[in-house]
């Protein structure tokens, strides 16, 4: 599986590009790594009930999800 390019901009609207729809896990990370910075932060203000507080992280989890799933599979040894 070959690792998503973001999309250049400006766009061309002549000849839009398509979108990948994935990102690599480590841009995802860093994405959500910084909104729950902001979450934290906000949440000394807005109380842990508020509804910017929770799409922050309806956001960080989706962002999450647009990560391309590979598979890991622990190792195995019969012996033990």
């Amino acid at each position: 599986m070959t690792t998503p390019e973001p999309v250049k901009f400006p766009i061309d609207p002549e000849s839009p590009p398509e979108f990948p729809g994935t990102m690599p896990g480590d841009v995802a990370r860093d994405f959500c790594d910084r909104l729950q910075a902001i979450a934290e932060e906000a949440n000394a203000y807005l109380g842990p009930e508020h509804q910017a507080l929770e799409a922050l992280d309806l956001a960080a989890h989706e962002l999450m999800i647009t990560t391309p799933f590979t598979p890991r599979y622990a190792e195995y040894d019969p012996e033990n």
